[in-house]
């Protein structure tokens, strides 16, 4: 992703300089602003152990070279190696009925929500929180292969 301060797994050292103010909050993260780079998002996980964070950024790194799927869900081009900080693309509040009605969600992504979509710099409607999953009924339809 162009112009990330860094990319991939990191120290949760490297996000500490750039958090900046508070711009969101949910029951499991909260998200900052992030120093310098207003294209993006930092969240950080409430508590030890939650896997939000975990989830979206395992999700982006299997999907980010299909562009059907990276259409539609938040970037997340690092992570901590705690899991407790995530870097993520910037999804402001969308404004108009338009907007909404854009929305695009992967058949296995359960929270669709409204707040749960953002529109970034480009002015692309995507996702902004997509760890709420039911992967099974999807993954039951996929053939069993012989090997």
């Amino acid at each position: 992703m162009n112009n990330a301060p860094f990319i991939g797994l990191v120290d949760d050292a490297e996000f500490l300089p750039l958090i900046g103010h508070v711009i969101g909050r949910s029951t499991a993260r909260v998200a900052f602003e992030v120093q310098g780079h207003p294209n993006f998002v930092i969240k950080k996980a409430l508590w030890p152990g939650a896997f939000s964070n975990r989830v979206e950024y395992i999700i982006w790194q299997q999907i980010a070279d299909e562009p059907d799927l990276a259409a539609v869900l938040g970037a997340c081009p690092a992570m901590s190696f705690t899991g407790e900080h995530l870097l993520m693309e910037r999804l402001s509040d969308l404004s108009t009925s338009a907007h909404i009605a854009a929305r695009r969600v992967p058949c296995w992504v359960t929270d669709r929500k409204p707040t749960n979509f953002g529109i970034n710099a480009a002015g692309e409607v995507k996702m902004r929180d997509y760890a709420r999953l039911n992967l099974g009924e999807f993954l039951a339809r996929l053939p069993i292969i012989n090997v």
